[in-house]
C-alpha cells in the first residue's frame, strides 16, 4: 500500500520497508519557508510520536513525484485544507498535513472568507488577475473590504484570520477518503420511523464527485465521517417537565447502535448535550449530523407538542457542535455531561440524574459502546467493546482518511477609512510588517495597533497559524498517530 523505499533510512532513522508507512509527516506544500515554519511548531510533537517532518521538495528531492496540485473548490476552510491533506497523503503514501486559511468578517458574513486572496475579484484568478503581482492585489483587496463596510459601527467590524490545519493518511479507494456527498431527504417523517437520510447517490447524483457536508448556520462546517462530537441544542421558550424530558432523551437514543453510537446524553429543562459518533452504513454512506438532529429535533418536538395538546416551535433553529479530536477531549466532554445536571442543583452527584444516558466509560470515548443483551443498554450502563473496522481503517489497522482538523483563531477588528470616523487611533490602513489584510486588522488586545505594526516574533506567537499548530502539536503529543 505504502510507497516506501526498501532500506531507505528516515530522518528518524527508522528503516521503512515496502509494506510499511514511513514514517514521516509531510507538510503539504512546496514553500520551504512554511515547511520550517510547521518544523519548529510540530517538530518535537512529531518526534515524540516517532516522526520526521518534510515537506514535498524533500520527496522530489528523493526521486518522488511529481506531484498533482489538487483543485481548491471547497467553499469553507476546512473543506479545501482536507482536500489538500487527502490528495497529497495518497500520491506520497504518508501522513499529510495541509492548511487553508483567510479572513473572516462578521459584518460581511464570514467574507471574504474561501476567497480572501482574490476578495476583489470575487475569487476568480483568471484574465488580468493571474499575472497580477501580490501588492496590487492587496491594495485591491483592502479597498473593497472598507468600502463594503462604510457605515458599519465598531462594535459589528469584528473579524479574525483564521487557519484550519488537517491531517490525513492515504486509503487504497476513494470511498475511504471521507468525502462522500450526502443530502438529507426534504422533510422528517413522523413516529417511531423518524428521519431517515440518504446518500446523494440515490438521488442521482453522481458518487465520483465529492462534496462537503454542511449546515444552514454560520459558519459552515466540514464533518468528518466516523469523528466524534459534542452537540446542543436548545428549547425555543419554557422548560421540559420530566415527562417531557423522558420523550427527548428516547429520541435522542433512538439511532444508537444503528446509524451512531450516542456515548452520552443529557436532557436538561432548557437544552440537551450529546455526544456521539456516526457510524458507517452497509452501503458505505454515513449519515450527517444535520439529519440526526432533524430526526432526534423533529421527532421530539412532535411527541412533546402532542402530550401537551398545542402545534408550535419547540427547539431553536439549528444546534452547536464541536469536534472532539483526542481522547483527552472526550473524556472531559463525558465528565461535563454528567456535572451539568449536579452543577444546576437537579440532582447531587454524577450519575443520579434520571434523563442523563452513558453509554462510554472514561477512558474509553474513542470506542464502540456494546449494547446488553436483548437490546440497547439501560441509562448508566458503561461497557467496553473493540473499535469497529470501518472505512476510516486499513486492513492493518492503521486509521485512512481525515484524523483531525483543528482551527486557530486571531481575534480583533477591521478598523475605518480615513474620514470615516473622528478616532484617529481606528484609522487605517497602517504598519508595513505584514501583507494582506494585515494593515486593516486592529489586534483585539486593545485595538490599539494593527497586525501589520506588530514585529513579526510576537505576531508569529499568536497567529491563526500558531494557534492551530499548538492544536496539532497537542493532538499528536496524545498519541494522534497512533494505530
Amino acid at each position: 500500500m505504502w510507497m516506501g523505499l526498501v532500506g531507505w533510512l528516515g530522518e528518524t532513522g527508522v528503516e521503512v520497508g515496502v509494506d510499511q508507512e514511513p514514517r514521516e509527516i509531510v507538510i503539504a506544500t512546496g514553500n520551504p519557508h512554511k515547511v520550517e515554519e510547521m518544523r519548529a511548531i510540530l517538530g518535537s510533537a512529531a518526534a515524540s510520536a516517532g516522526f520526521g517532518i518534510v515537506g514535498l521538495r524533500d520527496l522530489e528531492a528523493r526521486g518522488l513525484g511529481p506531484f498533482e496540485e489538487p483543485e481548491e473548490i471547497g467553499e469553507t476552510f476546512e473543506h479545501n485544507a482536507a482536500i489538500k491533506a487527502l490528495a497529497y497523503a495518497e500520491q506520497t503514501g504518508r501522513v499529510c498535513v495541509a492548511d487553508d486559511s483567510g479572513l473572516e468578517i462578521d459584518a460581511l458574513d464570514g467574507a471574504p472568507g474561501v476567497i480572501s486572496s482574490h476578495y476583489f475579484n470575487d475569487g476568480r484568478t483568471d484574465g488580468a488577475a493571474g499575472g497580477m503581482g501580490r501588492d496590487e492585489r492587496d491594495r485591491r483587496n483592502n479597498e473593497r473590504v472598507l468600502r463594503e463596510l462604510a457605515g458599519v459601527e465598531w462594535e459589528r467590524r469584528a473579524a479574525r484570520f483564521v487557519c484550519v490545519m488537517v491531517v490525513a493518511r492515504g486509503a487504497r479507494s476513494r470511498n475511504q477518503l471521507g468525502l462522500r456527498a450526502f443530502r438529507p431527504a426534504p422533510s422528517p417523517t413522523r413516529g417511531g420511523g423518524a428521519f431517515q437520510p440518504r446518500p446523494a447517490s440515490a438521488r442521482g447524483d453522481s458518487p465520483e464527485t465529492p462534496a462537503p457536508t454542511h449546515r444552514v448556520r454560520r459558519p459552515p462546517h466540514f464533518e468528518i465521517p466516523g469523528g466524534t462530537y459534542f452537540l446542543t441544542f436548545r428549547l425555543a421558550a419554557g422548560e421540559l417537565s420530566a415527562s417531557e424530558r423522558d420523550i427527548v432523551l428516547d429520541a435522542c437514543r433512538h439511532w444508537h447502535g444503528e446509524r451512531a453510537w450516542i456515548h452520552a446524553a443529557v436532557v436538561m429543562p432548557d437544552h440537551v448535550h450529546l455526544i456521539l459518533r456516526t457510524r458507517r452504513q452497509t452501503d458505505g454512506t454515513w449519515p450527517t449530523l444535520a439529519s440526526l438532529m432533524q430526526s432526534i429535533k423533529g421527532y421530539s418536538a412532535h411527541e412533546v407538542n402532542l402530550s401537551r395538546g398545542v402545534a408550535g416551535t419547540l427547539w431553536q433553529a439549528g444546534y452547536h457542535d464541536y469536534l472532539l479530536w483526542s481522547r483527552s477531549h472526550i473524556e472531559q466532554k463525558l465528565a461535563d455531561v454528567q456535572m451539568n445536571p449536579v452543577r444546576a442543583g437537579l440532582c447531587r452527584k454524577p450519575g443520579e440524574y434520571r434523563h442523563l444516558w452513558l453509554q462510554a466509560a472514561p477512558g474509553v470515548g474513542l470506542e464502540s459502546p456494546t449494547p446488553s443483551a436483548g437490546g440497547a443498554a439501560g441509562r448508566g450502563e458503561q461497557r467496553r467493546a473493540p473499535i469497529e473496522m470501518e472505512a476510516g481503517q486499513t486492513e492493518a489497522g492503521s486509521r485512512s482518511g481525515v484524523l483531525a482538523m483543528v482551527r486557530g483563531t486571531f481575534e480583533g477588528r477591521i478598523g475605518f477609512h480615513a474620514g470615516q470616523t473622528d478616532r484617529a487611533a481606528l484609522v487605517v490602513p497602517r504598519g508595513t510588517n505584514g501583507f494582506g489584510y494585515d494593515p486593516l486588522f486592529l489586534v483585539e488586545s486593545g485595538f490599539e495597533r494593527t497586525s501589520a505594526e506588530m514585529e513579526a516574533a510576537e505576531k508569529n506567537m499568536v497567529s491563526h497559524r500558531a494557534r492551530a499548530g499548538e492544536q496539532l502539536a497537542a493532538w499528536l503529543r496524545e498519541g494522534g498517530l497512533d494505530g
